[in-house]
């Protein structure tokens, strides 16, 4: 049988400082006065009603959840939504009123109902002068309304309260009497604002901290009763026998009133390009995108297996659009140039490593995946990112950007009253003095919740514990820990949703300007299956970036997160003696302390370290039994056997006689360290499994890749620029050199260099000959200008002047025998090299003229067939450049930038890539400068337009740079230069 008489009026302290009792509290206590329904109306507020809810769960109570609405003009109702439509008109109505005023102001007027009245049902609190009660009725009678299903009634309605004043039995029949006549219903509330009878000192005290006073100058802001309580349903029947219709109507208000939190469906953001591709598709198909990058060398079988456990389960529990939605910040925080890294138990899923949400290899580390999501504790997922903490907020605005404030929100945190805090203010209401406060927090406050050692410290201070005034403090407080005091604002949990925010929860905004919450924390939206994202800040990682950004402009080498060679012996070896201090994770004294005695020497050696030292687990003694398992897990085998069975990458470094193999498999792990003679590299190759060989890029690597990749493996070859800066420092040796050829080959921005066939290797030949030998010449006419200038002997520059110089040798009389005999044999050795550069000229014009890219090279001013023919023969392949600027950079052409404060200053260029290209283009754009006034071109004006506003030097790298670009257009394109219509700038 359903209990006479439903409260619709309850107070939690969810409306801060405003009621001496928890939301559980009063749930658990209706329920065990009988009651089978109660509605929670806290003041402009809905934060408290999810403790409600799961209080209400736990206790078999069915709770309304709705609010009380304060309005400008002082009226005040009690709106419950009748349905989820009503719940949603009742979240942003909420919002309105918080937006519009001050923080911690709620601003509302009659109008702002209009608009969302319909599936509301209201309640009018009356005024205590009930001179103003017609207005306000008025006001409520022209809000739009509909009929209940149950009666005929409007649901619009007037409170019937007790006030426990004089008068009150005729305040009651005056109320019936102005409702009947406007054509209201009344219902009965009990107003209550406690749960017990014995909170109202509790009470007293929160509305002195309110208020700022002391109890002593409270006054009339007391409530003038202690009936505030709960009370049963049939206490409150027979108290209001006179109006049996009021107290049937809380029946049919709770009868009207369908909604529960329980309809409350959280939708995530959909981030799939395709709507025809579900969300589970749009993740395995980006995962599968993403494996190279991460596993350059081959995907290992271990991985294939995890990511298909991982993506199964993660499509049972429906988590697939989370994933998405925290790599759209991820990636879009990349694309920023913000440095991010994923933490906490995300660490453990392979897919998060892949999308590049975390950078540890959960494979590698043998972390287990079911401590992230598991299907049998069934808890949403939580993935932690932390951004440089100085540009977090451009990660956070980017967020209430691209999806909208109404979509868009960071969780509140509730900040609640801790031991110092409650001691300090009951003290204070309580009168007691300044000093003798901050004693008792200082001394006293840490032992409040157990009450012997709390009296014993306070017997420690002298002070006098029959002193009533005090005792009543220590109680007080006690009651107090644990109050709610405000809402603040998480560190970066963002709820994100596909529909409106605000129709599932109302919004609120910060003191931050460009910040919004919403009214509950992580807790409430964990029980409500509420996704949220962790946007953390780090001030380390912003001290990584700025260590990639230097390894970038000092040594030419990029390199992020992911990529840090991994179980580094010489940081373990710091890490050892707890040379920690401000490392992340393991700079705490707890930690530093600890670290000798752990002696990690693996990543999940630090797993453990971290997980361990805490309070629960030291107490518990479990650090020897982890410190053991530490020691077991150490343990390898690099027997050869093993290794051939699992290697997927061999490094291996040429020298002169004994090459060095380092094999890993695509973690970085080692399995292999073997010396091979020259004879023995393609019998070893033949007996290993199929797997990716890297060799540095040098002259005779090439000749071995070729010979490796006949038996059967994968080749590719490094340069040595991107090897470099995975060496170890202080060390230079083979096996070094081999291991590091294996890291940076695992490196997602390391770029491979083409193998060369025995044909392009010979063309080069006809190149690196021909400049040794016009080096030697230039060296050559060097040393005879200078033999001749000893003895005054001076002609013009330039080759053609020589003969002139040759001359004036000859015909001279006063010249000794031995110098004419030396500056001949310099000439004949001249006239020897000219022919033989001209002879390789020769064969180099003929291949420009025979190979069908040279001969598109030939086209563009500037480019004659040495040059056409040298970039062919180096460059095998086009397609490995995504774009002109690439090419200009691979050859050197291209500023250096250098990044402080947020600016970018450009510098000389770079000057690497391959010397030799570089250099006959900065000729072939000198000669075009020179000759750049005599062109009746575009061109030509173009060029002298650049020499007037550039000094010479920069004008030529500048139109070499410019030529980069024109051959690589040509070559992509398979087209030919035309300057027809065009000049060189706009090509």
């Amino acid at each position: 049988m359903s209990a006479p008489y439903v409260e619709l009026q309850v107070t939690s302290a969810f409306s801060f400082l405003r009621s001496g009792s928890q939301p559980n509290e009063l749930v658990f206590q209706a329920r065990a006065l009988g009651h089978d329904t109660i509605g929670l109306t806290d003041r402009n507020t809905v934060a408290g009603v999810v403790r409600a809810h799961l209080a209400a769960r736990e206790a078999g109570l069915r709770l309304l959840p709705g609010c009380r609405l304060d309005l400008r003009d002082g009226s005040a109702l009690l709106a419950y939504p009748r349905n989820r439509a009503g719940w949603a008109s009742l979240c942003r109505l909420l919002t309105l009123g918080h937006h519009r005023g001050e923080r911690d102001v709620f601003v509302l007027d009659w109008s702002d109902l209009t608009p969302v009245a319909a599936d509301l049902l209201l309640i009018l609190v009356p005024p205590d002068d009930l001179e103003d009660l017609s207005g306000q009725i008025r006001q409520l009678q022209r809000l739009p309304a509909t009929e209940l299903i149950v009666g005929s009634e409007m649901h619009r309605y007037l409170a019937l309260t007790l006030l426990r004043r004089p008068g009150d039995q005729a305040r009651l029949h005056a109320l019936a009497t102005i409702a009947e006549q406007q054509g209201l219903a009344c219902v009965v509330t009990g107003d209550v604002l406690y749960h017990d009878a014995r909170r109202h000192i509790l009470l007293d005290v929160v509305t002195a901290i309110r208020e700022g006073c002391t109890l002593d100058d409270l006054g009339d802001r007391r409530q003038p009763h202690a009936d505030r309580h709960l009370k049963a349903p049939e206490e409150q029947a027979r108290v209001f026998a006179a109006f049996p219709e009021a107290l049937a109507n809380t029946r049919r208000i709770a009868q009207a009133c369908a909604f529960s939190l329980d309809d409350l469906k959280y939708q995530y953001p959909t981030e799939t390009d395709h709507p025809e591709e579900g969300a589970q598709k749009t993740l395995a198909r980006l995962v599968q995108a993403a494996l190279p990058r991460r596993y350059p060398a081959g995907v290992p079988s271990g991985v294939e297996r995890q990511l298909a456990h991982e993506l199964g389960l993660i499509g049972s529990l429906d988590y697939a659009p989370y994933f998405l939605t925290v790599n759209t910040i991820v990636r879009q925080a990349r694309a920023l140039g913000i440095v991010c890294q994923g933490r906490g138990s995300a660490a453990n899923s392979a897919v998060c490593y892949v999308l590049g949400i975390t950078s540890i290899d959960p494979v590698r580390s043998g972390l287990l995946f079911e401590r992230f999501i598991s299907a049998e504790r069934k808890e949403p997922p939580d993935i932690d990112v932390d951004f440089e903490s100085d540009r977090r907020e451009e990660v956070i605005q980017w967020i209430y950007r691209h999806y909208g404030r109404h979509r868009a929100a960071l969780c509140a945190t509730v900040q609640r009253y801790q031991p110092k805090g409650a001691l300090r203010e009951v003290g204070k209401v309580l009168g007691l003095p300044e000093d003798l406060t901050g004693q008792l927090s200082k001394h006293v406050a840490s032992s409040l919740a157990d009450p012997d050692l709390c009296k014993a410290r306070v017997a420690d201070l002298g002070l006098n514990l029959k002193d009533r005034r005090l005792v009543l403090t220590f109680h007080l407080a006690r009651l107090l820990l644990g109050f709610p005091r405000q809402l603040g604002t998480h560190p970066g949990g963002f709820v994100l949703t596909e529909d409106r925010l605000d129709e599932l929860v109302p919004l609120m905004p910060t003191a931050m300007d460009g910040r919004q919450i919403i009214v509950w924390d992580k807790d409430d939206i964990d029980v409500l299956r509420f996704m949220k994202v962790d946007v953390l800040g780090l001030g380390m990682l912003g001290c990584l970036r700025r260590g990639f950004e230097m390894l970038h402009t000092v040594y030419q080498t990029r390199m992020d997160l992911a990529s840090i060679p991994a179980e580094d012996p010489q940081t373990y070896d710091m890490i050892r003696k707890a040379d920690t201090l401000g490392t992340f994770q393991i700079e705490s004294r707890a930690q530093m302390s600890m670290l000798p005695r752990m002696k990690p020497r693996t990543f999940y050696d630090l797993v453990i370290q971290v997980a361990i030292v805490r309070p629960g687990p030291i107490q518990m003694g479990w650090t020897a039994s982890m410190r053991h398992q530490c020691a077991m897990m150490r343990s390898e085998d690099h027997s050869e056997e093993t290794a051939r069975m699992k290697v997927t990458i061999i490094g291996l470094d040429i020298a002169k006689s004994v090459f060095q193999a380092h094999g890993t498999d695509a973690s970085g792990k080692c399995l292999l360290k073997k010396k091979l003679g020259r004879s023995e590299v393609v019998s070893f190759f033949e007996k290993l499994e199929r797997c990716l060989v890297v060799l540095e890029a040098c002259g005779t690597s090439h000749h071995w890749a070729r010979v490796i990749r006949d038996t059967g493996h994968e080749v590719k070859l490094i340069p040595p620029e991107m090897v470099k800066p995975f060496v170890k420092r202080g060390k230079k040796n083979d096996a070094v050199d081999a291991a590091a050829i294996c890291l940076a080959a695992i490196h997602p921005d390391t770029r491979f260099v083409p193998i060369k066939n025995r044909e392009q290797q010979s063309l080069l030949s006809l190149h690196s000959t021909r400049t040794l030998l016009v080096k030697q010449q230039t060296m050559l006419v060097n040393a005879l200008r200078a033999l001749a200038a000893e003895f005054g002997l001076i002609v013009p520059l330039g080759n053609s002047r020589l003969p002139e110089l040759l001359a004036k040798i000859e015909t001279s009389s006063n010249l000794p025998d031995a110098l004419k005999q030396t500056t001949m044999l310099l000439f004949e050795q001249y006239g020897r090299l000219s022919e033989s550069i001209e002879n390789l000229e020769g064969g180099i014009r003929t291949h420009a003229k025979q190979d069908e890219d040279a001969r598109r090279l030939l086209t563009i001013p500037g480019i004659g067939p040495v040059t056409a023919s040298l970039i062919v023969a180096s460059v095998t392949d086009i397609g490995a450049f995504d774009t002109a600027r690439h090419f200009a950079a691979w050859l050197g052409l291209v500023p250096r930038q250098h990044s402080s404060g947020g600016k970018t200053r450009l510098g000389r260029i770079t000057k690497t890539g391959n010397r030799e290209i570089r250099k006959m283009l900065v000729l072939g754009a000198t000669s075009m400068l020179y000759r750049a006034q005599k062109w009746d071109s575009a061109a030509g004006v173009w060029l002298c337009k650049l020499l007037e506003r550039r000094p010479g030097r920069l004008a030529t790298v500048a139109l070499a740079n410019k030529l980069a670009r024109i051959i690589w257009a040509l070559l992509s394109r398979k087209e030919i230069y035309r300057p027809t219509g065009r000049s060189v700038a706009t090509v």
